[in-house]
């Protein structure tokens, strides 16, 4: 992949790979990987298009503790105006995160990062000139809030809790969030008064039981035993009810991309009885990644 830096990316591998060791050394350590997934999920979907976050205001719904500002650092690097990192928990291990962003910064510029944001035809010089708005010292120090750029923002708390300008955006982004939102329809029609003419919103949807991640269960167990809320809440809606609840709100679904698996008989045969009804598309659809649009 070609770097839209120079010296050459060999003579970056060194300092990256140096950053990344010291960080991961430090037990809160999470990289970027994640993010730049998330991104690449958005590029899969919607295609390598400079009209989803060029001159625009992105915000990062449910960025994370661990990560989180890569991803709005990518977009901002890509030529997004400003970015927002917007989640419920406050970040972990400044340092390490700081570290991290510096070795990100370095694998996004030189063509490193697992995503080939390349396709999206960014312009090296404003890339270039993006990435001197950042102290990359001051991040391998581990100082993180004062060696970004202000249009590089972070808070700790609810979208629909920002004030009115921090609430505008040109393109929303989020990866296995929405299961986790207590009122998916208060956020949405929130987002709708704030969401650009031109705007999007990319969101993918985890819809398995989440026990599956840390107890090994099926992905279907709550709809046998009700339960859920290990290791966190889970709003349990569906397929169907989430794509309504975009569309009720005034979101068109420009594009829409499904994983669906087939339960186990056992699964089928003792559900409980609010869940007998569900359709089968309800009922197979483990993931769905959502690109909407303002009506």
């Amino acid at each position: 992949m070609q770097a839209v830096i120079d010296p050459p990316t060999v003579e970056l591998r060194a300092g990256l790979v140096d950053a990344l060791t010291s960080a991961a050394a430090r037990p809160s350590y999470r990289g970027g990987y994640w993010s730049f997934f998330t991104a690449g999920m958005l590029f899969d979907l919607a295609g390598y298009r400079a009209d989803l976050f060029i001159d625009k205001r992105v915000i990062d719904l449910g960025c994370g503790a661990t990560r989180p500002l890569t991803t709005s650092i990518l977009f901002y690097l890509l030529g997004a105006e400003s970015t927002l990192a917007l989640d419920l928990e406050q970040p972990t291990d400044i340092g390490a995160l700081a570290v991290s962003e510096y070795a990100n910064i370095l694998a996004i510029l030189s063509g490193l990062a697992p995503v080939d944001w390349l396709r999206a035809q960014p312009d090296a010089r404003v890339c270039r000139r993006k990435a001197a708005d950042f102290d990359l010292a001051g991040l391998l120090a581990g100082d993180l809030y004062s060696s970004i750029p202000s249009p590089v923002s972070h808070k700790v708390g609810r979208y629909q809790d920002l004030s009115e300008e921090d609430r505008q955006f040109g393109l929303m982004i989020s990866n296995s969030v929405f299961e986790h939102v207590n009122d998916v329809e208060s956020l949405m029609a929130c987002a709708r008064k704030s969401i650009a003419v031109n705007g999007y919103v990319y969101t993918s949807v985890d819809f398995r039981d989440h026990r599956a991640y840390s107890q090994s269960l099926s992905p279907w167990q709550y709809l046998v035993d009700g339960g859920d809320h290990e290791p966190g809440y889970i709003n349990k809606l569906r397929f169907s009810a989430m794509r309504s609840i975009f569309e009720r709100t005034g979101f068109s679904v420009v594009a829409c991309r499904t994983k669906r698996e087939t339960p186990p008989e056992a699964i089928s045969n003792a559900l409980l009885p609010i869940y007998r009804s569900l359709t089968d598309t309800d009922l197979r659809t483990m993931e769905a990644a959502f690109l909407l649009r303002p009506t």
